[in-house]
């Protein structure tokens, strides 16, 4: 059904990516991963970047957990931002609060380059900054999760 993927391959072009934009990662290859921490506007995060057959994921972790009493209310929050983002989408494990955003391509039948890297890890932190202080605002604040993401992306809209 697709043509065939190698893994090997796809890992180098997403490391090289990695190696032009000068970043600073730890390898994981046991995972077919490369692990780094990034600084927006906003704040620190930590982000992985893995090869999964034919797919290329990059996600964006934040290291604050979601206590468990606040997971009902990021749960919605998250919901909310996802409806609207074109690309990607915000994650939540429920059973430890880890928030992540996770962004892909599946890369079958096409000639993967480090721009389309380039365009999966970048759309990914420009997302993860905008929304950063939305998440910590119904984390410690505890402001409603509507509220927060209508002003969120109202700014934007401005």
């Amino acid at each position: 059904m697709f043509g065939e993927v190698d893994s090997a391959e796809l890992y180098q072009k997403v490391r090289r990516f990695f190696d032009e934009d000068e970043w600073f990662f730890e390898e994981d290859l046991e995972n077919n991963a490369l692990i780094s921490r990034f600084r927006g506007e906003n704040g620190v995060w930590s982000c992985i970047a893995r090869v999964q057959g034919p797919l290329v994921v990059f996600y964006s972790l934040l290291e604050v957990r979601v206590p468990e009493e606040r997971r009902d209310a990021m749960a919605e929050f998250i919901t909310r931002v996802n409806y609207g983002l074109p690309f990607g989408a915000f994650e939540m494990d429920y059973s430890d609060g880890e928030v992540r955003l996770r962004t892909g391509f599946f890369t079958a039948d096409i000639d993967f380059t480090t721009t389309h890297m380039r365009n999966i890890v970048y759309s990914n932190l420009i997302t993860m900054d905008r929304y950063l202080p939305g998440i910590m605002r119904v984390i410690y604040a505890r402001e409603d999760p509507k509220t927060v993401v209508e002003e969120i992306e109202q700014e934007q809209d401005d």
